[in-house]
């Protein structure tokens, strides 16, 4: 499908379950900001025309000026997110450029992404509408009710699903719309079209792309992020 490529950041959560008043995408990972990360890669790839970013309505103005601030060099809108981050989606989808061809759906706290999964991702567009990076399970799964065991989950067709998620256009647009008639609300984009008949292939990936959810989280992205660091030095 031809047509401008576009990201979508979502940074619109309340991001305080670490604790704290300053908002996990705002907090400094080797000394740039979470969500300034996580933009950085669609920034620089060649195949992302356009970001469309989401954010808290009370901290509209604040994640505006912090992408000014860094001066990332490419069309960036910033726009209220939703309630949840399906409402969130929906309206960044409805931002989009008429002439949309693809999207690539990530969370604003996943700081980690390496542009050669943009690319890995579009190559795989071309063969499936819609397709997401996973990560297999490695830890043993457990199922526990009432604080007992009560199932092991066989691990070997699990995966981790990751971001970005990448869809053509039109196809995650019309499930979004339809889930807003129905009221159905999705675990995620993946989920969402898969529930109205679309397949979705799994491209397995890199599970260092990882999401800050707690304290250890951001640990590791900063020993990370060191990491990546000193191998291109």
């Amino acid at each position: 499908m031809e047509g401008v490529n576009v990201a979508i950041v979502t940074a619109a959560g309340s991001g305080l379950r670490m604790g704290g008043k300053l908002k996990k995408q705002f907090m400094l990972l080797d000394g740039l900001p979470v969500l300034i990360r996580a933009i950085i890669p669609f920034v620089k790839s060649p195949l992302i025309g356009e970001i469309v970013v989401t954010a808290p309505a009370d901290e509209l103005e604040t994640t505006d000026n912090l992408i000014k601030e860094h001066r990332l060099g490419k069309s960036i809108k910033v726009i209220a997110g939703g309630k949840t981050r399906q409402e969130s989606v929906y309206k960044a989808l409805q931002a989009c450029p008429q002439n949309c061809g693809r999207v690539f759906i990530h969370d604003g706290v996943r700081p980690l992404l390496q542009e050669k999964l943009i690319e890995e991702l579009a190559q795989e567009l071309k063969r499936c509408p819609a397709v997401i990076p996973v990560a297999k399970v490695k830890p043993s799964i457990k199922e526990v009710k009432d604080g007992l065991i009560i199932r092991h989950v066989p691990r070997e067709n699990l995966v981790q699903a990751l971001t970005p998620q990448a869809f053509e256009y039109q196809l995650i647009y019309d499930a979004h719309q339809r889930a807003r008639q129905d009221g159905f609300e999705a675990t995620d984009d993946a989920a969402l079209v898969q529930h109205y008949g679309a397949e979705v292939r799994a491209l397995e990936s890199d599970a260092l792309n990882i999401k800050i959810t707690d304290e250890a989280d951001l640990l590791l992205a900063e020993l990370l992020v060191k990491h990546y660091r000193k191998d291109l030095s």
